[in-house]
């Protein structure tokens, strides 16, 4: 699904770019020694400007800011006091802070915790900041080389050592690097540059003391490594996932002028993906999405501090790439991380691509920063339209606004349940993505352009404070429950003209204007910007209608099943198929809508929950089939299953053999060749093992061995094992009748994913049997993965 409504490469892409965003309104000032340095065309008021009123987005942000606090600061930072050789002053926290990629989960939390210190006015969130400072500086101190973090590394036969043994081998020429490993730790650049990140944040937003020496000292043990690197040896080093490293050397350049960090922030490049992009072509097909989404924002602010035109053309050639042919209806890309390759319909088609493991939310945050650059570059309201459709409908869907909770991936396959994290026992990615994004809701309402140009980019309540021309202006709306939009100028002085820019959205058609009042022309031009320019008074009151229609966006793709979303205005609708009880496989039938004009199916119900639509079921030729259908905001089903994409299939087309064909979409073929099964309704049945549960579904799990009896029957057999696909680190051994017929090792790291894996049995070992002895038997320190289901099948 294209995301952004609208948007075309020619129309955001063929824009000469003169000039570049940066990351805050008047933050460049720090800037002014960088001869190269590109000027933007327009900056976001910092979130020092701006006030949220009450809103989802503010509940969001306070949601969030509860959890923030509610973090032990000390236990975060637990393995960078062991790795500086300092007693650590409490346990480290589980999930992937107990794993090899310990310790990026502080780098998002000091950017969180900055942007809450100034949104949010929090002075608990700067004292948090503070002590986190200065205790990576001492841990800086003990090292004594620069080097600060938490990350360790697994070697081959599993012994966990420091992470710093990987620069030592690597200064040393022996670099083993693969997509997400490096020298056996859990890509280790990509882990530095959160932490860079965060440190940069907090003093750029707070002017924490320390913060840019212990940044500056990173950077530095850094550069000695890369240093000792030839190209060659750099590629190879680079070959592993780095985040945007080089968007922090180029921000530490921009901040310095020193032309250290510029050198390093150039040479910081892997040229086997990045160099296609420099020259404007998009061969993304197959690679790991965030990891070159990240790149490329780096890329960006290498662009903006050093004046690299091809940083630019690779920023805009992914970016459009994305938005144009890779994002699915909520804005979100990415099919098991991975930007989608060519469906049975050619290239682009999304439908081939629908399912349970979507949207990875690392992804759509740095799609979101990448267009923030973009914007800066050559504003127009198309890139807003996508910023938009990615921050109501994937940010704002990945979390429980009541548990402050996040999801790793946002699923837009039918029924599948959103897997929301724990506080003290996940730390994905995604979580400290998360933390940024819900304290970042204010930071792209408001934009200037020139001297005396307002933008409102964003329909968020909240109050502008425009500190230059004594102004203060308030948004206030409903939206996305309507599309009245109106701006309050409470306060201003002076009486010189300006000019205030508002986003007509290409989904809205003509809006209509009202300035204290009165209706006034209302004229949409090329950059999609409705103008008013005037000598503003307090008191003065400009309003803005958008209409909502409900409108279908059929998946890029071919064939009669090809699925389609609908949109109410800016929100993505989907069918509503009940509470979540965990992600168990939706058995029933995949829904679809009969008729030859969708839209004209869905009625608007009175529904005391907000926006709801009801589609009769099927009658008289249309309909919905298997029956009636409720379609509500996909942002606010953090707890129900959903379809965000429905099937719709023409009257004419509508014919039993087509219903068979959905009838079988989300059958498990192995299902029909069942011979036994035992399941954690029958507790009792595997022998050793404790009860546990994920997402509310019962399972099994051992830090030894468990055992179960199954029929096997007279024909050869094969096991499947039901597996929740989060579980990293455990090792064991599969047996039937006491022979291993497998090793298992989970670390597949797919959250919200149960997962069957299917095992041969050699026939041998069950002839003349009736029933086996299937065991699991653990072979590392953490104990057998948890088990929700055995079964023998068929061969």
């Amino acid at each position: 699904m294209a995301g952004g409504g609208g948007l075309t490469r020619r129309r955001v892409i063929g824009n000469a770019v003169v000039v570049a965003g940066s990351n805050a309104a008047g933050f460049d000032a720090l800037a002014a020694m960088v001869p190269d340095r590109v000027q933007p065309r327009s900056m976001p008021f910092g979130p020092d400007r701006v006030t949220l009123l009450p809103s989802p987005w503010l509940d969001a942000m306070e949601a969030n800011r509860r959890y923030l606090l509610s973090l032990d600061a000390d236990r975060l930072l637990s393995g960078f006091r062991t790795q500086a050789g300092l007693a650590p002053r409490a346990p480290v926290y589980g999930g992937w802070e107990s794993d090899t990629i310990a310790g990026h989960t502080l780098g998002h939390y000091l950017s969180a915790l900055g942007y809450v210190r100034v949104q949010a006015r929090c002075d608990r969130a700067g004292e948090r900041i503070a002590y986190i400072v200065a205790e990576l500086a001492a841990c800086q101190r003990a090292r004594g080389n620069g080097f600060a973090g938490a990350f360790t590394r697994r070697t081959p036969q599993g012994k966990i050592e420091p992470g710093i043994y990987v620069f030592d081998e690597i200064r040393r020429g022996d670099i083993r690097a693969k997509r997400f490993s490096l020298n056996g730790a859990w890509a280790p650049l990509y882990n530095w540059h959160k932490l860079l990140a965060g440190l940069l944040d907090v003093d750029r937003l707070c002017a924490t003391p320390g913060a840019r020496d212990v940044a500056l000292g990173l950077a530095g043990y850094i550069d000695s490594v890369f240093a000792t690197l030839d190209d060659a040896r750099t590629q190879q080093v680079l070959s592993c996932e780095y985040g945007g490293l080089n968007e922090s050397m180029a921000e530490l350049y921009a901040r310095t002028g020193d032309m250290r960090w510029r050198a390093l922030a150039r040479r910081i490049s892997d040229r086997a993906t990045m160099a296609p992009l420099c020259a404007g072509r998009d061969e993304l097909d197959g690679l790991h999405a965030n990891t070159m989404i990240a790149k490329t924002v780096g890329a960006a602010r290498v662009y903006e501090t050093t004046g690299d035109r091809q940083a630019a053309v690779a920023a805009r050639t992914l970016w459009a790439s994305v938005t144009d042919r890779r994002s699915y209806a909520c804005g979100g890309t990415g099919d098991f991380e991975y930007f989608t390759t060519a469906g049975p319909h050619g290239p682009g088609d999304m439908g081939a691509h629908i399912n349970a493991r979507t949207c990875e939310t690392c992804a759509t945050y740095n799609m979101l920063k990448l267009t923030r650059h973009i914007h800066g570059w050559s504003p127009d309201a198309a890139q807003f339209d996508y910023y938009e459709r990615a921050h109501l409908n994937h940010i704002m869907a990945q979390h429980d606004p009541q548990t402050g909770m996040f999801t790793y991936m946002l699923p837009m396959g039918t029924g599948a349940a959103r897997d929301f994290s724990m506080p003290a026992d996940d730390f994905w990615c995604c979580v400290g993505t998360g933390m940024e994004s819900h304290a970042r809701h204010g930071e792209s309402i408001w934009w200037q352009r020139g001297r005396d140009e307002i933008t409102l980019n964003l329909f968020i309540p909240s109050e502008l404070q425009w500190h230059e021309r004594g102004a203060r202006i308030v948004l206030d709306t409903r939206y996305p429950l309507d599309g009245q939009v109106t701006l309050f100028i409470r306060e201003i002085t002076g009486t010189d003209p300006f000019t205030l820019a508002l986003r007509a959205p290409r989904w809205a058609g003509q809006p209509r204007l009202l300035l204290n009042g009165r209706p006034v022309a209302a004229v949409v031009e090329r950059d999609g910007y409705v103008r008013i320019r005037r000598v503003w008074r307090a008191g003065d009151t400009l309003g803005m209608a958008l209409v909502f229609t409900l409108r279908q966006e059929p998946a890029p793709g071919g064939g009669v099943l090809a699925p389609s979303a609908f949109f109410y205005g800016p929100l993505l609708l989907a069918a509503d198929l009940g509470p979540a009880r965990g992600e168990w496989p939706w058995r029933q039938p995949q829904p679809a809508l009969i008729a030859d004009d969708a839209c004209a199916l869905p009625v608007r119900m009175n529904d005391g929950n907000g926006i709801a639509f009801r589609v009769a079921a099927l009658s008289a030729g249309q309909g919905a089939w298997p029956g009636e259908l409720v379609l509500r905001p996909f942002a606010q089903m953090q707890a129900r299953l959903a379809a965000p994409y429905l099937p719709c299939i023409p009257v004419a087309a509508w014919t039993p053999a087509l219903r068979q064909q959905l009838l079988a979409a989300t059958r498990d073929a192995d299902d029909a060749q069942v011979v036994d099964a035992v399941d954690p309704a029958r507790p009792h049945a595997m022998r050793g093992a404790v009860m546990c549960n994920r997402l509310g579904r019962a399972g099994w799990i051992t830090a030894t061995d468990m055992r179960v009896h199954l029929h096997v029957g007279a024909q050869p057999v094969a096991l499947r094992v039901l597996y929740y696909d989060d579980d990293v680190n455990r090792l064991f051994t599969v047996r039937v009748n006491g022979h291993v017929i497998a090793t298992e090792n989970l670390d597949g790291r797919n959250p919200g994913v149960f997962a069957w894996h299917r095992y041969d049995i050699p026939p041998d070992i069950v002839v003349r049997r009736r029933q086996v002895e299937v065991s699991f038997v653990g072979a590392g320190a953490c104990g057998v993965g948890q088990v929700f289901g055995v079964q023998t099948i068929h061969a």
